[in-house]
């Protein structure tokens, strides 16, 4: 609480300025999304849902310590 008034001032700042919705928005709409507001292409497909779980399980086992 004692950093609020600091994290608002910082969070105004122009670099900001852009707020991605992903309320209802899956993690591949996202990264689109924010890579057309960048002007970006992607070079990548997106992952099929086995190698996703997979990439996501090698990720957990990685933090485990």
């Amino acid at each position: 609480m004692q950093q609020m008034q600091r994290c608002i001032a910082a969070l105004a700042h122009e670099r900001f300025a852009t707020h991605v919705p992903n309320d209802d928005r899956t993690l591949d709409e996202v990264v689109e999304w924010i890579a057309a507001d960048a002007g970006l292409e992607l070079v990548r497909p997106r992952l099929t849902p086995t190698l996703l779980r997979l990439r996501r399980l090698a990720v957990g086992i990685r933090h485990i310590r």
